[in-house]
């Protein structure tokens, strides 16, 4: 069976017996300083660390794009000793989201 890129595809225990997928892992790195103004963790990112930078006080994150996939994992890493809010991750800490129909935090 042949299988067109772009596609979804359902696999049940009663109808899959073995998948081979053939093709590259997509992983993008993102590292980019806190500022006051806030951080936008663009699309397609799966590791992300976030310097100091001029953060003088809790900084807004969120997430760009609008095309992850379920089950897409994002590790944040915030270096600098300011807290961000909407997407909250502690200063000096780290956070694991995967995406279901929204970005979930589980770590």
């Amino acid at each position: 069976m042949s299988l067109e890129s772009g596609r979804d595809i359902l696999l049940t225990p009663d109808t899959a017996k073995s998948i081979k997928l053939v093709g590259n892992v997509v992983s993008a790195f993102q590292q980019t300083a806190a500022v006051n103004g806030g951080v936008v963790i663009a699309d397609g990112v799966t590791t992300c660390v976030i310097t100091q930078g001029s953060v003088s006080q809790p900084f807004p994150l969120s997430f760009g794009g609008a095309s992850p996939v379920q089950g897409q994992l994002l590790f944040v890493r915030n270096d600098s000793n300011k807290d961000s809010t909407g997407i909250v991750v502690g200063g000096n800490s780290g956070a694991l989201f995967v995406y279901t129909t929204t970005w979930v935090q589980v770590l």
